[in-house]
């Protein structure tokens, strides 16, 4: 189990949430350039209201700025979709763009999970896209005992991004910038809930 693995090596600590990264040399081809990164963080929401944003696609411009496109290509089953996504352009890196198989579920402990991996689907739209592999992506999300207004929140993200990044240059840079992002993310998922939860309800 790769979150559950021993090894991780901590490298930051910023607003309440801690980031690791690990290589993953051996566990899937091209493991091994790129780090897998995991945060951890307690979030100000619960874990059904995080789970409810997270599985909706159309909702990631919510709180990823740096989404370029998106498209729901198939339902695989009521909890697996395969989907065509683009990010913007980045510094130095072209704009990438990948296809996934995304599958959500409850856990029998409670708790939510949602997982990604790139699914070798030659579809493209129009764009300068450097194509992306998703080695592995996910997040977990379980209520915090005796209160379950607050989440225990850990994502994990290992990508390659093919390109010039796909270079021992490249791969530094992706490595140092891939550690400050997931700090980022689980703020600005307490914020776009919070913000949900103090919308009038319709008609108020």
């Amino acid at each position: 189990h790769v979150l559950a693995s021993d090894g991780w090596e901590h490298v930051a600590r910023r607003d309440g949430v801690d980031v690791y990264r690990k290589k993953m040399g051996g566990l899937y081809a091209g493991g091994d350039k790129f780090y897998c990164v995991k945060a951890v963080g307690v979030v100000n929401a619960s874990a059904v209201d995080l789970f409810n944003l997270l599985k909706d696609p159309s909702r990631i411009e919510e709180y990823n700025a740096e989404l370029g496109g998106i498209e729901e290509l198939e339902d695989l089953d009521a909890s697996t979709k395969l989907t065509w996504a683009a990010s913007k352009r980045y510094g130095l890196f072209k704009a990438r763009d990948f296809v996934t198989r995304t599958h959500h579920r409850r856990m029998p402990d409670g708790s939510y999970v949602i997982m990604s991996r790139s699914e070798d689907v030659d579809y493209r739209r129009g764009g300068d896209y450097v194509r992306t592999e998703v080695l592995l992506s996910g997040n977990v999300m379980r209520a915090c005992p005796g209160d379950p207004s607050r989440t225990e929140f850990t994502t994990i993200a290992h990508v390659n991004p093919g390109g010039a990044a796909d270079t021992p240059l490249g791969a530094r840079l992706v490595n140092h910038i891939c550690t400050q992002g997931p700090i980022s993310f689980i703020r600005k998922l307490e914020s776009v809930v919070a913000a949900a939860e103090a919308e009038p309800p319709p008609g108020a």
